[in-house]
This record gives structure tokens, C-alpha cells and sequence, in this order.
């Protein structure tokens, strides 16, 4: 069963509908018996696939202005003039160190705050282009480059290297302003998060309050801690400023630390997304001989369709275009709560090669690989289960299924909604449910 959800294209809408708390990440969160298979958002362009769409929660490209084309959190220039054009060959806003973007105040787009205790994974995605090695308005120190930030929450920047010229330090840090538990990462990493200035870069953090912090520099997995136990309370009434590219919770123009660069693409996903993912993002985004590496359909025009996830931007020859699909078969088609679950990928196929590895993510924090393999699911609910498979050539592509996991009642329980063993079970119905990834359909490679 193929559900599609149509995001609607502001949150008084949503609200109208489902009530004025229920936030657009709330929607995206929602799930139908647990399922949510496939999600439309404003400003995507037709037939545009990109990874893991169905999870963002807002999405930046500043190619034309400083909107946000998913969940309407769009920017403002609140201090200075940053300006939208093409930077070395990818579109992108310039900050000059003396300009901000501000995207909320206090209680505006809850979905920004992510780092709550007992939130789930969220990562923060987006291409850099550092000026110099010190951000806008020094104080006493060299100023850092702000990147994102949600006052007294966390803050995402770069900080001048003390080891060496012309290189900056990625940080992602955890205020305890308003009760919680401070982090820095710059207090548990060594040199695994120094990048040069003068190019672009790619970026991904993936953070779960009071569990993890993985952090991945031009597709490459570079620093993790899973001992990571920083979390803060939605602050809305206290240097509450959400911002992007510099911190103006002062009027200290002294306290400002001002980005001086770019930013491209800049996204965030309500879920952890995979090594997988965050390589296929930055192999499909680089630089390429049709543009600055963005996605078919838009003006960087870079990314490919294919789903090897190749990287040039030109066209592709037929056995290019053939790459792996992922299938799986579960049974019992309706577990409940400790049964154990046979999934078997044995349907996939790779028309150029052959399958060398089957990954399994279970929705529920576990992994598996191979291609078979048995899971239990210690809660009932709706778990999305990805399978990536790749082939011998290093091509991937995923596909999801969402398994209905019910208790001894046989019914399934979605925060705001009731649903019915009898609903639940047009998913199932005693037999083995399919969901096919063909290269162009799914969760494959961006377009």
C-alpha cells in the first residue's frame, strides 16, 4: 500500500486541519497506521527525487532568494545585505561579515528546536565556502563563523584553527541556558573536523540529544561520540533569535559573529540519516562540467538522476543508467510486539554486476546486513525499514518500507490518532508486503 501525503503549503493550514499545536514537522512525523511512504513539498520541483525527501523538515538552496522551499521557515536579511548569486561555480548566499539572516524569533518554527531531551535524530546538511580563517565583528578573540543557530538550543559554526593558517574548526555546540546538559564537541574532537578556507565544503551533523553526535566533512564519516549527553529545553523567551550565518542575540555589535562566505543547500532532516545518504548528497552535489552540482530541474542543474549517484553532469551511456534496485519480503506480514521478523532482499538485482553488500536500517535504531536477515521490535508501532544494496561498480540505492508492529490488542498508537487493528491491517491481510526500488523511484540517488 502506497499512502501519499500532500503537505500543505503553510502551517495555518495545517493547523486548520489538525489543530493550531500540530507544527509541519509534527505532519511529517505523522504516520497513517505508522506508514508514511511518500511526501510532496512547496517548491519541489515535478519529478524531482531528492535523498530522504519525505524527512525534511526545511530546506534553504539559495539559488533566487533566502526561502525555504520545504517547510515555509523562510529567511530575512535582518542585519546587512546578504546576497544570493553564483560562487565558484555553485549558487549560493554570500555573507560578508557584517551580514545576518534571520529565519525565527521566540516561539516561531518549533521544528527548529531539535535538541529536547528524548528527541529523536536530526542532521543538519549543507555546503560552506569559508572567506578567512576569523568570522565578522572580532571581539577579543577571533570571531568564528556562525553557520546556524537557535539561541540558548545549540549552534552549529566554524572556529579559527589554532594549529595551523588557513584552516577553520567545524563545532557543534549544546547550551544549558534554561536547565539541561551543555556540549561542545570541540571539548572530545582533535583535527577530525579541520577544513581549508578558500573552497567549498560539505557538511553533515547528525545529533540525537543525550545519545550521539556523528559528523561527516565532504561525504567522509570524520568524528563521532556516542557518549554524547548535551540536550536543552525549548527556550522560546530568552535569546530566543533563530539564525542563519550570525548570532545577533545582543545588540552588541562586539558579541556578533558573523559569517564571512557562502552557503549552499543548506537542509535539515527530522531523522539520522545514513552514511549512505549523506555520501550520495555530496557525490551527486559536486562540482561538475554542467553547472555548481544541484539537482536536475533546478538552475545548479548538477546533481544526476541516476542511481549509481554519478557524478558528472553530463548524460549518462545506457550501462551508466543500470544500476541496482532494492526489494524485500517480510514475514509475518502483521508482527506483534517480540516476534521475530524474517526479511529477505533476495529480489534485488543488479542488471551491471552483482550485489556485494545488503544493509538494513530497522527504524528503531538497530542494524543488520545481509541478504536475509531476523529482527524483533520491542514496541508496537510503525517502523520505516530501509534496504540499501550495492553493487560491485560501489553503485547504491535504497528502498523503504514502513512494518506495523502491533501489541497483544492489535492496535497501533499515533500520538493524535486512533487507528484501528482493522485500518492497520489493509497494509497486511496475511500476505507478504513489497515495496520496489528501481533505480527511479523511491529513495534512489538525487536527482
Amino acid at each position: 500500500m502506497t499512502v501519499l501525503l500532500v503537505v500543505p503549503e503553510s502551517i495555518p493550514e495545517v493547523s486548520r486541519v489538525l489543530g493550531s499545536d500540530f507544527t509541519r514537522r509534527d505532519l511529517l512525523r505523522t504516520t497513517l497506521g505508522g506508514s508514511l511512504v511518500a511526501a510532496t513539498v512547496p517548491g519541489a520541483v515535478a519529478g524531482q527525487q531528492i535523498v530522504r525527501g519525505g524527512d525534511l523538515i526545511a530546506r534553504w538552496p539559495f539559488e533566487s532568494g533566502l526561502e525555504d522551499v520545504v517547510g515555509g521557515i523562510d529567511g530575512r536579511p535582518a542585519y546587512g545585505d546578504p546576497t544570493v548569486g553564483r560562487y565558484d561555480g555553485r549558487s549560493g548566499v554570500r555573507l560578508d561579515g557584517d551580514d545576518g539572516i534571520q529565519i525565527g524569533n521566540g516561539g516561531d518554527n518549533p521544528e527548529m528546536s531539535f535538541v529536547e531531551s528524548g528527541d529523536g535524530p536530526t542532521t543538519v546538511t549543507g555546503w560552506v565556502y569559508f572567506d578567512r580563517r576569523e568570522g565578522g565583528k572580532p571581539n577579543s578573540a577571533p570571531a568564528s563563523h556562525h553557520v546556524l543557530r537557535n539561541d540558548a538550543e545549540y549552534t552549529l559554526l566554524a572556529a579559527p584553527s589554532a594549529d595551523e593558517d588557513g584552516t577553520v574548526e567545524f563545532v557543534f555546540r549544546i547550551g544549558d541556558l534554561g536547565g539541561g546538559e551543555s556540549y561542545n564537541t570541540i571539548d572530545h574532537a582533535d583535527d577530525e573536523l579541520y577544513v581549508s578556507v578558500g573552497e567549498w565544503h560539505h557538511f553533515a551533523f547528525v545529533v540525537e540529544p543525550e545519545e550521539s553526535i556523528r559528523v561527516h566533512l565532504d561525504g567522509e564519516e570524520r568524528f563521532v561520540d556516542n557518549d554524547m549527553t548535551g540536550y536543552s529545553p525549548r527556550n522560546t523567551n530568552y535569546w530566543s533569535h533563530q539564525t542563519i550565518g550570525s548570532w545577533y542575540g545582543t545588540n552588541d555589535p562586539d558579541w556578533y559573529g558573523l559569517l564571512v562566505g557562502k552557503l549552499s543547500d543548506l537542509r535539515i532532516y527530522d531523522a539520522g540519516l545514513s552514511e549512505a545518504d549523506i555520501e550520495r548528497i555530496y557525490s551527486n552535489g559536486g562540482e561538475t562540467g554542467s553547472g555548481d552540482g544541484g539537482e536536475t530541474g533546478s538552475s545548479n542543474g548538477g546533481e544526476t538522476g541516476s542511481s549509481n549517484g554519478g557524478e558528472d553532469g553530463g548524460e549518462l551511456d545506457e550501462s551508466d543508467a543500470a544500476g541496482p534496485s532494492a526489494e524485500f519480503e517480510y514475514e509475518p506480514s502483521e508482527p506483534t510486539v517480540e516476534t521475530q521478523v524474517a526479511f529477505n532482499a533476495a529480489a534485488s538485482t543488479a542488471p551491471s554486476g552483482e550485489i556485494v553488500s545488503y544493509d538494513w536500517e530497522f527504524g528503531d535504531g538497530e542494524r543488520g546486513s545481509g541478504e536475509t536477515v531476523t529482527h524483533t521490535f520491542a514496541e508496537p508501532g510503525g517502523y520505516n525499514v530501509r534496504l540499501t544494496v550495492t553493487d560491485d561498480r560501489d553503485a547504491s540505492t535504497s528502498v523503504v518500507e514502513t512494518v506495523s508492529v502491533v501489541d497483544d490488542q492489535s492496535a497501533i498508537e499515533v500520538p493524535g490518532f486512533g487507528v484501528s487493528s482493522g485500518l492497520a491491517a489493509l497494509g497486511g491481510a496475511g500476505y507478504l508486503l513489497k515495496r520496489r526500488s528501481d533505480g527511479g523511484g523511491g529513495d534512489s540517488p538525487e536527482k
